[in-house]
């Protein structure tokens, strides 16, 4: 991976994290704001910064980048990984 993040994707992770100020609260010291998101298969992870389509795993550093912006605007977040399959009953998707 290189260090230097793609103009593109800079550009990107500049709208999300404006789309992000318009809709959730910013953090301060009357509030306390909690999460909780399940990443599918966030032990796998490409070394580019953009996955290409024949690429395995497919999450790349756009999407860690991505990821860490949403996690940033908490105070307090649980960031897990359920699957489908638990005990061999198998959940629908």
């Amino acid at each position: 991976m290189t260090t230097t993040v793609p103009l593109d994707v800079e550009e990107n992770l500049e709208g999300l994290h404006a789309a992000l100020s318009a809709v959730i609260p910013p953090k301060n010291s009357s509030n306390l704001l909690i999460g909780t998101w399940n990443l599918r298969a966030f032990g796998d992870l490409t070394s580019k910064w953009q996955s290409e389509p024949d690429d395995s795993p497919k999450r790349d550093w756009y999407a860690v980048a991505c990821i860490a912006e949403v996690v940033a605007r908490f105070d307090v977040v649980a960031v897990q990984e359920v699957r489908r399959k638990y005990g061999g009953v198998t959940f629908p998707a």
